[in-house]
């Protein structure tokens, strides 16, 4: 069964994270994703106009959210509640890969985020969950985790956006 480890984003990941969100933002857009960004005028500003993101831009971000909204976030809720599924995720994670036959991997990192679409993913078993969502984590660390587990599937068959999302559903959904 695979180690599973969960904690909060830092704030420099936190800020990172919502780097990324600017950037990729035409993408969340054109497959119909809903992100969550600051809600600061200056971080909406930027988000409706990504071309704005110059350094000085970028600094004047890293202060106000260093400063003023990192410090009010609260994540014991969510950790708590993760918490208490990794018994769940691990059997789960297990089962689904003997089934499909994807690969699991020893480690996940499970990184709360109050930021982003519902949950992302890299291929070295962080993922990244949002605190705020109507999908309960379960459901989002194991859509996430079949994410990475099918990924060389994915590329094998060299499937679009939509594809590997109806792949990743369709193992996720099975009882």
């Amino acid at each position: 069964m695979p180690e599973i480890i969960i904690r909060p984003q830092t704030v420099e990941e936190a800020f990172l994270y919502i780097k990324g969100l600017f950037v990729k933002r035409k993408f969340y857009q054109e497959n119909g994703y809903s992100v969550d960004i600051p809600e600061h005028l200056v971080f909406i500003e930027v988000w409706n106009n990504p071309e704005e993101l110059s350094k000085e831009k970028e600094n004047e971000l890293h202060n106000i959210f260093v400063s003023e909204i990192y410090q009010k976030l609260d994540f014991s809720e969510a950790l708590e509640e993760c918490q208490k599924i990794v018994p769940e995720i691990s059997e789960r994670l297990t089962q689904l890969s003997l089934r499909f036959d994807f690969k699991i991997l020893e480690n996940y990192l499970i990184v709360l985020t109050p930021y982003g679409p519902g949950g992302s993913y890299d291929l070295r078993g962080t993922i990244v969950v949002k605190i705020n969502s109507r999908r309960s984590f379960l459901e989002r660390i194991i859509h996430e985790a079949v994410h990475i587990g099918v990924e060389d599937e994915v590329l094998r068959k060299k499937l679009n956006h939509s594809e590997k999302e109806k792949l990743v559903e369709s193992i996720c959904q099975s009882n």
